[in-house]
């Protein structure tokens, strides 16, 4: 679904940007890689503001923002997300002519579906944790499972208090419940954004549809755990992105 995240903050930009026209996207195999090209020819990008444009909240212009709305993370995100494919992320464009976004991930062909490794846990060691969470079990049972594999936990019952000390305390990231009192999960992460906390937030959530998965991203969300939390699918996920903070 990560793969699927990449595509979909990418076409998303393509048709805001593009009033008119078209975006194509193309798919295809060079060697051991496999290549996804994003294409539009809308508004487009000046060549020297593109070495800025995977930066956390950049915009080409202010207008933009107004204009067009958005976090400015889509790309930043994005970005991430191919880096811990073991991909990358380009682009070239042309003001007023379009854009097109590039990234490739390894490919091999054939190759029989792995065993689930455990997470690294070493590399967990010591990382603290906000985890924002209102229902007292689910609370109780990640911090259990967080600290006895060496995190330190801070928590929050609801997203106000995860925004106040968001902009207080450096975590490594923060565990983040969809459906909270004062804010939900998404407004609590989109103003934790606005502040400039910039390390992974994860979403916790049953909600698995499409539109609730797109919602996270959205919000600045870096990834989303289903629950009820599995230890490993936690453990491993903290350390995926372990790898960013």
């Amino acid at each position: 679904y990560r793969c699927a995240q990449v595509l979909i903050n990418l076409c998303g930009n393509a048709v805001k940007f593009s009033r008119h026209g078209h975006v194509k996207i193309k798919v295809s195999l060079d060697k051991n890689h496999i290549l996804f090209e994003v294409i539009d020819n809308g508004i487009g990008i000046e060549k020297d503001l593109l070495a800025g444009l995977f930066n956390p909240f950049y915009q080409a212009d202010a207008s933009t923002a107004r204009k067009f709305g958005g976090t400015g993370l889509g790309l930043a995100i994005s970005k991430q997300l191919c880096t811990l494919l073991g991909g990358e992320l380009t682009a070239v464009s042309e003001k007023d002519k379009g854009s097109t976004f590039t990234f490739h991930l390894p490919y091999k062909k054939g190759a029989a579906p792995e065993a689930s490794a455990k997470a690294d846990i070493s590399k967990l060691a010591g990382k603290r944790v906000l985890l924002a969470e209102d229902n007292i079990v689910n609370l109780l049972l990640a911090t259990r499972i967080l600290e006895k594999n060496g995190l330190l936990v801070d928590s929050a019952e609801n997203g106000k208090i995860a925004l106040n000390k968001a902009a207080i305390n450096d975590y490594d990231f923060i565990l983040m419940d969809m459906q909270m009192p004062e804010l939900s999960g998404t407004e609590a992460t989109e103003k934790i954004r606005n502040i400039g906390f910039m390390q992974p937030i994860i979403a916790m959530t049953a909600n698995t549809t499409n539109s609730d998965k797109e919602a996270c991203f959205n919000s600045g969300m870096n990834d989303y755990l289903t629950k009820p939390i599995e230890q490993q699918q936690l453990l491993k996920t903290l350390e995926l992105w372990s790898t960013v903070t």
